[in-house]
Formats: structure tokens, sequence, C-alpha cells
């Protein structure tokens, strides 16, 4: 086995040096095959010697067997290299151009194939497949440079978020969850990207998604958070989705003299804000909610005064604003302990 490994890293090395783009090494067809055959028995004594205890000459345990999965995972990115390097003419249909589907295509088979094994039993084959299979995506991912106009960088993300959705439910992992949130965020902001859409004119659409996406995580994961920690990520999260739209809401207000669209938004994010407090008991939800309806009424009140030419609208809110501040005050005095009772069951609710 020595002298063969030896053998087959001469043969490699000298496909690589004789290498020509286009054209590949000057081997003859009958040894590509032979030594690809080869490479293939590598490959599948590995895996026997690592399912099967008996034929493993070193004795080692399941754990320890585990290194001939990984050893029979370089065999087959050897016998990929060998193949393209002596005969590039092969992968001359497209293959090159998408090979970033290509590796999704692999990441999805190896944890597939990581599933059915576990569920055999086979965790000598399992843990070193969805060890690997997990870090393939990161590959396209972290590599869009290097893609040809076939390809899709938002789609490519999008595969890789699916993939690790998919790992996330399998396998139960808070990490896989992560890369999830981040390779979806990921493909919008690409997608943001490729249709002109940018960050300075529209912040709702670069934030609000990554914002919900730690609310979402936060509360599945809620069982490993504590109370702080699940208090900052609600009112972090909240105020970049608020913040946003108010940002998005003024910029358009003072470069346009008529624009209803960022007030109403943020009063259907305020308003849905205070009932999923009021559902979930979350002080957070329904303080902020509130927050920023008024901040949309204000926006309202702006964009009236623009419309019209007169600060008549400034005038009727404020006006408005005390003789409201003022009946909630008379409302207190009047009902004291009820509101007084109110605050107190508020209290209890989750920060």
């Amino acid at each position: 086995a020595g002298s063969t490994v030896f053998v087959l890293v001469i043969v490699l090395g000298m496909e690589i040096s004789y290498f020509q783009p286009g054209i590949g090494a000057p081997i003859a067809t009958v040894d590509v095959i032979v030594t690809s055959v080869m490479l293939l028995a590598f490959l599948i004594a590995l895996l026997a010697i690592a399912v099967l205890p008996d034929r493993d000459p070193f004795g080692l345990s399941e754990k320890g067997r585990q290194i001939y999965v990984y050893c029979a995972q370089i065999m087959s990115a050897v016998l990929f290299a060998h193949i393209y390097l002596a005969k590039p003419n092969l992968f001359a249909f497209g293959l090159i151009d998408y090979w970033p589907y290509l590796v999704m295509g692999i990441a999805f088979t190896s944890v597939a194939i990581a599933e059915i094994s576990a569920r055999r039993g086979l965790r000598v084959i399992s843990e070193p497949l969805l060890r690997t299979g997990g870090f393939l995506p990161l590959l396209p991912a972290l590599t869009a440079w290097t893609f040809s106009d076939s390809t899709s960088y938002p789609l490519v993300l999008f595969f890789a978020g699916l993939f690790y959705v998919v790992l996330s439910v399998t396998q139960r992992s808070f990490v896989a969850g992560i890369a999830a949130a981040l390779m979806g965020n990921g493909a919008l902001w690409a997608l943001f990207n490729e249709q002109g859409l940018k960050l300075t004119t529209q912040p709702q659409l670069w934030l609000i998604p990554p914002a919900i996406s730690a609310l979402a995580a936060s509360y599945l994961n809620r069982d490993r958070l504590n109370k702080d920690q699940m208090t900052a990520i609600r009112y972090i999260s909240v105020m970049v989705i608020y913040l946003s739209s108010t940002g998005e809401m003024f910029m358009k207000l003072m470069s346009s003299n008529g624009n209803w669209t960022g007030p109403f938004i943020l009063t259907a994010l305020s308003v849905a804000g205070i009932f999923a407090g009021i559902m979930l008991r979350v002080r957070a939800f329904l303080y902020l909610g509130t927050s920023f309806l008024l901040m949309s009424v204000v926006g309202m009140v702006w964009n009236a005064q623009q419309a019209i030419g007169h600060v008549w609208p400034w005038w009727a809110f404020g006006i408005t604003l005390g003789l409201g501040i003022l009946v909630i005050f008379g409302l207190f005095e009047k009902n004291r302990q009820e509101i007084q009772d109110l605050i107190a069951r508020l209290r209890q609710w989750e920060p």
C-alpha cells in the first residue's frame, strides 16, 4: 500500500507538471483508466476497512477507523483531479462553469448518506460525512470571484442556506441554524445588490430580514439562552427593525413632497409589534411598538404638512397630543388602583 501511494504521488506530480489547459497531460488513455481503477479500488478498500473491524490491520477503535473514511474522501478528490488533469475535455460540457452547483449536490448527497448510515448504526461512516459535508457549501459561498457568468451567486447562497436548514433540523444543530440564517440573508443581500437596491436608500430590505432571523433563532433556542441574553436580542432586533423603517421613512419624506408608503409601513410594523407583545406577553415588543407607532404618526403629520404646504397639521397634532395626555392623567387619577394592577401584571411579562 505504501509503495502504491508513492507511485500515485509520482504519477499525479507528472500530470501536474505536464498539464496544459484545455489539452491535459500527455498520458495514454489506457494508463488513465488503469490509474483511475487503482484509485477507485483504494477508495473501496478504505471504506471496507472502516466498516469491517476484522479487516483493519491496526485494530483501531470505531472512532479511529473514521480516519479511513477521511482518507477515502481524499482519494475521491484525487481521482477527480487525476481525470481532470489527464482528460480535461471530459469537463468541457459545462461542468466547470457550474461547479458550485455540483459542490452543493455533493454536500446534499453526503448528508443523505450520513443520515442513512446513522440510522443503520454506521457511525464510522456518518460522522465523517457530516463533518466534511457540512463544510462543503462554504467553498462556493466564499469564492464568488471564481464564478462564471452562468452561475448565480444568490442562488448558490440560497442552496447553501437550504442545506444548513436541513442539517439543523436533522442534526438539531444550533451552529447549522446560525449558518442557515447567515446564508439565507446573504442570498437576499446578493439579490438586492444585483437588482440595484442599495442599503443606503432602502435599509428596510437589508436590515429587517436579519433582525427577524435573530428573533426566530433566539426563540427556537430559548432553552440555551438566559433571561438577559433573550432580552438583549429582542431589544436589539426590534430596534433594528423600527429604526431602519423610521430612517427610510424620513429619507423619503425629505426627498419628496408626498410619500405615504413609509409611515404606513412603520404603522403596520408597530401595530404588529404591539399585538405580538400582547399575545406573547413580551414587554419589549409592546413598549417599542407603542413608541414607534407615535413616530409613524409624526411621519404622517410631516407628510400632510408637506402635501398642503401649511403648518396647521402640526398645531392639530400638538393640541390632540396634549388633550390625550390630559385624558390619560385623568383616567389614571380616577382608576388609580386598576392601572396599578395593570402595571403589576405587565411587570410579570417577559422583558
